[in-house]
């Protein structure tokens, strides 16, 4: 966990050696590394660095949930979190509505899902009501039962958010 809090308190210095543990996944344990990079990489906005250094977190984020094949440690889950519920920029957004549509696998789906579905409870933009409807077909169309499950429980979620 120490290393990954130091990677990220390097940016922009240590980007090439994030990028190459995140492309490293070959055991449970890579993936344990991904979630935790993951968690620090969510606050890459809060930390002043130029503006091409948090394009390219949100782009490496983004590119792992186009690929991820497996659940393992919750990384997927933690990548589609970090883009939804803590990147402020509507750039974050788009890029998961892009991928709820578009990521080759289901558990890339149902994260970038998910993180849409905490973006919209927070925040509300000129897309808002695209990317509800892109969950309510996805919630219906989407040949994974679990991708068409997180839409429809993240519907509700926003749904429930908008009545407090």
């Amino acid at each position: 966990m120490r290393a990954a809090k130091t990677l990220v308190a390097l940016l922009p210095g240590s980007i090439e050696q994030i990028t190459r543990i995140i492309h490293w996944s070959s055991d449970r344990y890579s993936y344990e590394a991904h979630f935790t990079l993951f968690v620090f990489l969510a606050d890459v906005e809060d930390l002043g660095l130029p503006d091409e250094i948090t394009s390219n977190v949100r782009d490496l984020l983004g590119a792992y949930l186009v690929n991820v094949s497996v659940p393992t440690a919750g990384a997927a889950w933690m990548a589609g979190h970090a883009l939804g519920d803590h990147f402020e920029n509507p750039e974050a957004a788009e890029s998961l509505h892009h991928l709820a549509l578009d990521a080759r696998f289901a558990v890339g789906r149902s994260s970038a899902v998910t993180g849409l579905s905490e973006w919209l409870q927070e925040h509300s933009t000129h897309d808002s009501r695209r990317y509800r409807r892109t969950l309510a077909s996805i919630a219906k169309r989407d040949k994974s039962a679990r991708v068409r499950a997180s839409a429809r429980v993240g519907l509700e979620r926003i749904q429930a958010k908008a009545h407090k």
